[in-house]
């Protein structure tokens, strides 16, 4: 077997026959399957980490992308499966680029408590932890529509894993799909950002930073449209306003439900009290009761503008007249009229009682009680 050929870039790794490469220290073996050659890793060092072989989308990640634009070319220092120790126990690292320890993750088998254990010592070390999560075989419009979707399907068994790390609480899990990135962010709205993959690789290092601006901005513009549908809300509201004050104003005299509400508006005992809410709009409720002989008709209006109210009630007297038919004797009632009491309040508080005699109305004063038992 020939020495190893050594390499700077991990694209030069071309699968030959018999042909090993040495990445800066690193030792790739060509496999040549009749199906698809391809190159793998002498050895991996120990530790506990679940992964499983490295998937073809993690070499690309972790070679093609990171080591290319971050690692031995650009700084010297290799940045891919860096060993860190943290309370006594190595901690081997996809990818560690300046304080920024990402991992890459293909398949569901890792368990959430090896995840969440990764995250807790990249970050005890004094890392920026991230995650990024193979979803290659989905779209972004994919990704959108089952972000806010409740129904069980495949992508949905996916996302609901990773969105319960502590990488998707901390705004650190971003997904790779088939034409873009999500950076999963509880502080938007939307609950995430989108990016595309040459966006992150160029920003890496300047990600948090740029969070923190997009972040603010989406606040801002959360508040710039809060406050633009409220003033839209309320334009509509006060157009509605305007149409049924319109409609209440012929309504008042013209429907024969607001006789009483009229009298009270042209009475000139009455009237000084009520003219304050002459321009607003009321509605009309009515109801009745027979009590010891005596008809009480209640006629209640009521602003909706405010808290004012005018209650009418009138009082008659009920007399029982038999009549012969052919049935036999029934009994017939007539009803006679015997005076109104009308109260004005606002905010349940009494303004003021009258009482009416025919054409004759005249204010009970406050000490008396004008509705009689």
């Amino acid at each position: 077997m020939t020495e190893p050929i050594k390499i700077e870039r991990y694209k030069d790794c071309v699968p030959k026959n018999g042909i090993w490469y040495d990445h800066w220290g690193t030792i790739f073996i060509s496999v040549m399957r009749k199906s698809k050659p391809y190159v793998r890793r002498k050895a991996v060092p120990y530790d506990k980490k679940m992964d499983n072989d490295l998937s073809e989308w993690h070499r690309e990640w972790q070679y093609d992308k990171i080591e290319l634009n971050y690692g031995s070319e650009q700084f010297g220092v290799k940045s891919y499966e860096v060993t860190i120790n943290i309370d006594n126990e190595d901690h081997r690292i996809d990818s560690l680029v300046k304080g920024i320890a990402i991992e890459f993750q293909h398949t569901l088998s890792v368990g959430l408590d090896e995840i969440d254990l990764r995250f807790s010592a990249h970050s005890k070390y004094g890392l920026i932890p991230y995650l990024v999560i193979d979803l290659a075989d989905y779209s972004t419009d994919e990704f959108k529509k089952t972000f806010i979707s409740e129904e069980k399907q495949p992508l949905k068994t996916k996302l609901n894993k990773w969105l319960t790390s502590k990488y998707s609480e901390s705004n650190n899990l971003f997904i790779d799909l088939k034409d873009g990135m999500i950076r999963i962010v509880n502080s938007v709205e939307l609950g995430y950002l989108e990016m595309s993959c040459e966006y992150f690789l160029k920003n890496l290092l300047e990600l948090e930073k740029y969070l923190v601006v997009e972040i603010k901005q989406d606040q801002e513009r959360v508040k710039k449209e809060r406050k633009e549908r409220l003033k839209r809300e309320k334009e509509s509201e006060l157009r509605s306003v305007e149409k049924e004050r319109e409609r209440f104003y012929h309504e008042k005299f013209d429907n024969p439900d607001f006789k009483f509400y009229r009298f009270c508006f042209a009475n000139p005992v009455i009237k000084p009290y009520v003219m304050p809410f002459n321009g607003e709009r009321f509605e009309y409720f009515t109801h009745s009761d027979e009590v010891e002989g005596y008809l009480k008709k209640w006629h209640r209006y009521y602003s909706k503008d405010s808290n004012f109210e005018i209650l009418y009630r009138t009082v008659s007297k009920i007399i029982e007249k038999k009549i012969s038919t052919y049935k036999g004797i029934r009994i017939k009632k007539e009803f006679e009229y015997l005076f109104a009491e009308i109260q004005l309040k606002d905010r349940y508080i009494t303004i003021a009682k009258f009482e009416r005699k025919g054409k004759f109305v005249k204010i009970i004063p406050k000490e008396k009680s004008i509705f009689r038992k």
